[in-house]
């Protein structure tokens, strides 16, 4: 005999929304998945195709010698798999190389190469232009406050999420 499996109770988005009621937590969170939806379309170079993992590591190579992937991934917080991937993107696109580490044959080192810099410098002035516009309507000093805020959010997250063991990225 085949025992009865249980009913299973159909979750409806009413429940979902009674069960996180509107608080402003949640508003946050909701304005922040909104904002990184909304970043996403302007990470993007236009000679190249980058997302804002691949963003993040054109950006922190710039200005830095050649570093380890394993070191990278320690200092932006991102998952080393995450990054690799990433990385070898980059690579096929020629905006980074990717070399075997000399002193271990296991280990990956990144470089910024001269085409990476340049699509850098059109994401960043791209980025910059996009945000630029968008807070023109607030004045210096709320502009200044809600850097301040998000500065300080991002090291509270952080910190946050390596107390709990999740990693980031």
């Amino acid at each position: 005999m085949v025992p009865e499996l249980p009913r299973q109770v159909e979750t409806t988005s009413r429940d979902a929304e009674a069960s996180h009621p509107r608080t402003p937590t949640r508003e946050l969170s909701d304005a922040l998945m909104e904002f990184a939806r909304l970043s996403r379309s302007f990470a993007d170079s236009e000679t190249f195709r980058v997302n804002q993992v691949q963003y993040a590591i054109l950006s922190y190579l710039s200005g830095r010698d050649d570093i380890r992937l394993t070191a990278m991934s320690e200092k932006m917080g991102y998952d080393l798999s995450v990054l690799s991937r990433q990385a070898s993107a980059l690579a096929e696109q020629g905006l980074v190389t990717r070399t075997k580490d000399p002193h271990d044959g296991r280990a990956w080192i990144l470089t910024l190469t001269d085409q990476g810099l340049t699509c850098l410098v059109h994401a960043r002035a791209k980025r910059l232009d996009v945000l630029q516009t968008s807070l023109a309507a607030y004045s210096d000093q709320e502009r200044d406050s809600a850097a301040r805020i998000l500065i300080s959010l991002n090291q509270v997250l952080k910190d946050t999420l390596k107390r709990k063991g999740i990693p980031l990225g």
